[in-house]
């Protein structure tokens, strides 16, 4: 794995912000911005599977046969 370096700017307020979770988590900005990142991209990859499922049942939608199939073997509790 190769590491680069990049060069990001911030207002200062954002910059605050920053500065007072890295203290609260003990960890250093690069960090804090690393995590934030890979958090960041993961819940695109979410999003985007949520969307493509989604765009799928609608171009696709489940036939009432397939709705009903399962429906006398279910179990709900105090039936």
């Amino acid at each position: 794995m190769t590491i680069k370096t990049i060069q990001m700017t911030f207002d200062d307020a954002l910059l605050e912000q920053v500065d007072e979770v890295v203290e609260t988590l003990q960890v250093s900005r690069a960090e804090f911005l690393r995590r934030a990142i890979e958090d960041a991209l993961a819940h695109y990859r979410i999003k985007r599977l949520e969307e493509e499922h989604v765009a799928s049942y609608i171009a696709h939608p489940q036939t009432q046969e397939e709705i009903t199939e399962w429906d006398g073997v279910r179990a709900w509790g105090d039936e």
